[in-house]
């Protein structure tokens, strides 16, 4: 199927701007989640007032599905590689930021400082 025959659900100018909200949605929300981490470490997570990590996950895996969409509409316009990238980044601190709440549940200190590395070097390099 050719880029004019398939279905655009976003123009190329609406998907920059919801790349660049999304981005930021989910980086400020990471942010968060390193700040609590540093504030409240493994053993106080449970008790971080809302918004916690378990709070803005339930709204931030709602992104995920839009993330997807936005994926398929620049793929089929042949969007820069920039939004691409960023949508991808912001995928992986989604991932990661489940991981650091899975790890949590389990009490699984090991698990849950690999990921809280991982969002550190990710959204604050």
């Amino acid at each position: 199927m050719n880029n004019e025959a398939s279905v655009q659900l976003f123009e190329e100018e609406e998907i920059k701007q919801r790349v660049l909200g999304i981005w930021n949605q989910v980086f400020m929300a990471s942010a968060k989640v390193i700040e609590h981490a540093k504030q409240f470490g493994f053993d106080k997570m449970g008790t971080v007032p809302n918004p916690n990590i378990h709070t803005m996950l339930t709204t931030l895996r709602i992104l995920n599905v839009i993330i997807d969409s936005l994926l398929t509409s620049a793929e089929q316009i042949d969007e820069p590689f920039t939004e691409i990238r960023l949508l991808l980044n912001t995928k992986q601190q989604l991932l990661c930021m489940e991981m650091v709440a899975n790890a949590l549940k389990a009490n699984d200190r090991n698990t849950y400082e690999q990921y809280i590395a991982q969002l550190q070097n990710q959204c604050c390099a």
